[in-house]
């Protein structure tokens, strides 16, 4: 064989480098070789991913794979045999176990407290059936709140069920508070107040902010939990938009209520009515209090 010199693999198939006149490119024993005379064209050179990373880089990429547990004991004996699968004597394995149990006694507080809190926040997550990106924001405002002893005089329902309401308001998700006090078996009571302390005291350290949510994205939500057409969610997305550039203002008032009264008032016009008490049961507010955004929406509109 006789070895031609190429500086790249795409060299091989211009004219100008033709072994033979009837030139076949095969791959053997990782070489590129003409079937048609042997001539070994060139080597094969895989193009793999850089393997160097910036310091940037090496802060900020996601660690895919858990090296270990995040809480919870580390040593574990499940039978009386080591790693290697060696029979433990009963001495060693007294030993072991002992010891075992004193790194179950060693874990911080931290970790004891997120070995009772992960079941309870993954059952909250799966009620709420919130994005992903939603939930890990919550599971960041709660580590957080722990380390900053928020959970102190507090049950852990509660933190939960704040954090999770203080990132569903981060991302402007359309979720009412008593959604979330149903889901977490709270009183709306104990949910404010613990909401207010994660507000004042835990948004500031990791730089968040509290959105509001407008009344439109409500809108979307009422009409399509109502199964109504796409003209009365049309319709009641312009009437609110109409009653703003008249004037109306909105600041102190729950969005919910203007929603669902623009929702009522289409529906009526579209022909497909619905019962202020169906309205009410899907927005979580008082027909009081849709009467009164009603009487507000005509007096804009």
């Amino acid at each position: 064989m006789t070895y031609a010199k190429q500086n790249t693999t795409q060299n091989y198939f211009q004219t100008d480098n033709l072994c033979c006149m009837n030139q076949k490119i095969t791959i053997k024993d990782c070489y590129y070789v003409c079937a048609n005379c042997g001539t070994i064209i060139s080597k094969i050179i895989k193009n793999y991913p850089k393997g160097n990373f910036s310091q940037y880089e090496r802060n900020t990429r996601r660690q895919n794979e858990k090296v270990f547990t995040p809480v919870g004991p580390r040593t574990i004996f499940k039978a009386y045999r080591d790693g290697n699968g060696n029979t433990l004597s009963p001495d060693s394995h007294r030993k072991f176990r002992r010891l075992a149990k004193i790194n179950r006694g060693l874990r911080t507080s931290l970790e004891r407290n997120l070995w009772i809190a992960l079941p309870k926040f993954n059952i909250l997550k799966k009620k709420l059936q919130v994005p992903d990106y939603v939930s890990e924001e919550a599971y960041k405002i709660y580590l957080e709140s722990v380390k900053e002893r928020i959970t102190l005089g507090r049950g852990i329902e509660n933190v939960l069920a704040a954090s999770f309401y203080t990132a569903i308001k981060i991302y402007k998700i359309p979720r009412s508070v008593e959604e979330i006090t149903k889901a977490a078996q709270i009183t709306k009571k104990d949910l404010i107040k613990t909401f207010s302390a994660i507000n004042q005291e835990i948004l500031p350290l990791i730089n968040l902010q509290l959105k509001v949510i407008s009344s439109r994205k409500y809108v979307i939500r009422f009409n399509k939990e109502l199964k109504l057409s796409m003209e009365c969610l049309k319709e009641a997305l312009q009437l609110i938009n109409r009653c703003k550039q008249n004037g109306m203002r909105t600041s102190g008032k729950d969005p919910k209520g203007y929603a669902a009264a623009a929702i009522y008032m289409c529906a009526k016009e579209v022909n497909d009515p619905r019962t202020q008490k169906e309205i009410c049961e899907v927005s979580s507010i008082s027909e009081v209090t849709l009467r009164n955004r009603i009487k507000d929406l005509q007096l804009f509109s």
